[in-house]
């Protein structure tokens, strides 16, 4: 199992060594560091330690670390990071090796995103999930008060331009590896998942791609309670390129999303993606889909202590985290099982898109 966590935070050093800033108040870096992250699943901890920064990397010196054996430590950022989820898919012995590419949401420290990766682990990671790597991206966030839409989004638009040269680079080892030096494809999937105003920064990098570099090596497309325009798909937004680079896109929505409610209310008047659903149903790909958790219950045992006291109270913004139901709804999409045979979904009476997963089998109108 391999973990990494990639982050546009200031780099500090303390006591000598390399560590991303807590400070959710600085600007977003127009670069990435990456770190290799180190879970401890009994005491529920995390160390990571920062990769040597790269100019500029070279995927050929992969080969030479793959053909003569020589240790990887000589690699650094994204060639050490590619190199090691490529052996790990490749080697691990198992019919399944996934990979999950995570981007968290707004208000959210780095210390919080810390206890949020071993979360994620913990939930997404199990026995039952073909996923067996975690990739989180890091992103500083206004975290001091709930109204402080406009300094995340100018955050999100920087962090999403810098993720889209993160993809470019995946580019550039997916041909150096299997087309230049025809190496073994590990055969496995790259999932992506974001959360909340993590879509503004998916958003904003499929907006700085063009279409001719977008190749579909992603497997499933899921965004959470999206805090982006209920327009996202229309009119040759970002979005509507989506299903070129993935096999299938979930959009999960609650309707009662009270942190939505205040997005809509306080900071952008256009409607949420991850409340109202998408503007028009009848423009989505053949691949994208809407999954309505309004009805879904949620575990009380399922708050989690890097909730801040606002977001306690918003849990339908974390079904994710905090609804079993959600959570192993979630998972079957990750396995590739067929959208249609999902327990506990529902179809829609109109849209074949459309599904309702509802803790009491009762169809809602919409």
């Amino acid at each position: 199992m391999s973990t990494y966590l990639i982050s546009n935070r200031e780099v500090i050093t303390n006591k000598g060594k390399e560590a991303f800033s807590n400070d959710g108040k600085k600007a977003a870096l127009p670069n990435f560091r990456v770190a290799e992250c180190k879970v401890n699943t009994s005491t529920k901890k995390i160390t990571y330690s920062l990769l040597s920064d790269l100019t500029e990397p070279d995927y050929s010196k992969i080969i030479d670390v793959v053909e003569n054996r020589l240790p990887k430590e000589q690699l650094g950022g994204t060639e050490y990071m590619f190199y090691d989820l490529y052996i790990s898919m490749k080697d691990t012995g198992k019919p399944y090796s996934d990979v999950l590419f995570f981007i968290h949401g707004y208000q959210t420290t780095h210390e919080e995103e810390l206890q949020h990766i071993v979360k994620l682990q913990e939930l997404y990671l199990g026995d039952n999930s073909n996923v067996k790597h975690l990739i989180y991206l890091s992103w500083p966030t206004s975290n001091s008060k709930i109204l402080t839409y406009w300094s995340d989004k100018e955050d999100s638009i920087i962090t999403g331009q810098a993720l889209s040269r993160i993809y470019l680079k995946l580019n550039k080892f997916f041909y150096t590896m299997f087309k230049k030096y025809e190496q073994e494809n590990c055969k496995q999937k790259i999932h992506i998942m974001s959360h909340s105003m993590g879509n503004q920064v998916l958003k904003q990098m499929m907006g700085s791609l063009n279409e001719k570099y977008i190749i579909p090596f992603v497997g499933e497309i899921i965004l959470l309670h999206a805090d982006v325009s209920a327009d996202s798909f229309e009119n040759s937004q970002p979005f509507t390129k989506l299903h070129k680079l993935g096999q299938r896109t979930h959009i999960y929505i609650h309707k009662g999303d009270d942190a939505l409610t205040i997005s809509t209310t306080t900071k952008n008047l256009s409607k949420r993606l991850g409340k109202a659903g998408p503007s028009n149903v009848k423009e989505l790909s053949q691949s994208t889909f809407i999954v309505d958790v309004t009805g879904i219950t949620y575990d009380k045992t399922k708050k989690e202590p890097f909730f801040t006291k606002v977001m306690q109270n918003v849990i339908d913004h974390w079904g994710y985290l905090t609804s079993s139901q959600e959570i192993e709804d979630i998972i079957k999409i990750l396995n590739g099982e067929d959208e249609r045979r999902v327990a506990n979904r529902k179809r829609h009476d109109l849209y074949t898109n459309y599904f309702y997963l509802s803790s009491e089998n009762i169809i809602q109108s919409i």
